[in-house]
């Protein structure tokens, strides 16, 4: 009789009181490719020797704890789980510091946490798409200096300026009652204070073909002293700094070129103020 305990492992030793199957089998799994693969994934399964992630551990810590505080056999119940924190010190403590707050939470000794007053964002909200302006405020929050700007709705300017456009009634003396505009006035939370600004299109019976566009700004806290004015239109780009009162001067625009731009529906329309200059 043979000596099975000093015969060399090998494929040929083995086959000698194996079957068929068994032999097939051995072979399979003695070349790399999905047999070998699946049978040691499902070698693993059964053993319960699968490795777990700490990103999976955390997963679905807080179900391991909860039926852990509730007295049920995690180590049945999440035996993966259960087997990584007996060797994780990282995820221990995380199991640690998670069963300590939900037993304080459960036994009614942590502090209820306090209702905060929801921020005003109003200037977030979606606009409608027939708004006649949409403002935008930049955030404060990483340190930015102050800005605010107005685009306007291109449909909105068009019917505010299509004729016939007020104007005051020609007479000799040089010094008549101006015919204004009002094209946009609108009051913004900034912080604990609110901004509102006003934008004005004036038409001087001597050039009934340009408007006088002005602008102010005012605040109910104190504006940066260094605040100037931008106006954009087109690819034109205007600016000035804002006065102590809060007015800024853009100067004389044509009418009839902007007419012809809102008309086709083209170009940007843009009043802005920014600090830091």
């Amino acid at each position: 009789m043979t000596d099975r305990s000093k015969t060399p492992y090998n494929q040929e030793s083995m086959a000698v009181d194996e079957s068929p199957f068994v032999q097939e089998l051995r072979r399979h799994l003695s070349e790399p490719g999905p047999w070998a693969r699946r049978f040691r994934q499902l070698a693993q399964a059964v053993a319960g020797c699968s490795d777990l992630r700490c990103e999976e551990c955390e997963d679905v810590l807080d179900l391991y704890v909860d039926d852990e505080l509730a007295g049920r056999d995690v180590r049945r119940l999440h035996p993966l789980v259960w087997r990584h924190l007996r060797t994780c010190d990282r995820c221990r403590q995380t199991h640690d510091l998670l069963a300590d707050t939900l037993s304080r939470e459960r036994a009614g000794e942590l502090l209820p946490v306090p209702r905060l007053e929801a921020p005003r964002l109003s200037f977030l909200q979606p606009h409608p798409p027939d708004a006649p302006w949409i403002t935008r405020l930049r955030s404060r929050i990483a340190g930015a200096p102050f800005g605010l700007s107005f685009s306007f709705n291109l449909p909105y300017l068009r019917t505010l300026l299509s004729p016939p456009f007020p104007v005051a009634a020609r007479a000799e003396e040089p010094f008549l009652p101006l015919a204004t505009h009002l094209l946009l006035s609108d009051t913004v939370p900034v912080g604990e204070g609110t901004v509102a600004v006003e934008v004005t299109a004036t038409r001087r019976p001597d050039r009934p073909d340009h408007l006088h566009l002005r602008a102010i700004i005012t605040g109910s806290a104190p504006l940066p002293q260094n605040l100037w004015a931008r106006l954009i239109w087109d690819d034109q780009t205007r600016s000035g700094p804002v006065d102590p009162q809060g007015g800024v001067d853009f100067g004389q625009v044509s009418l009839t070129t902007l007419q012809e731009a809102l008309e086709a529906g083209e170009g940007s329309f843009e009043i802005a103020f920014e600090a830091g200059r």
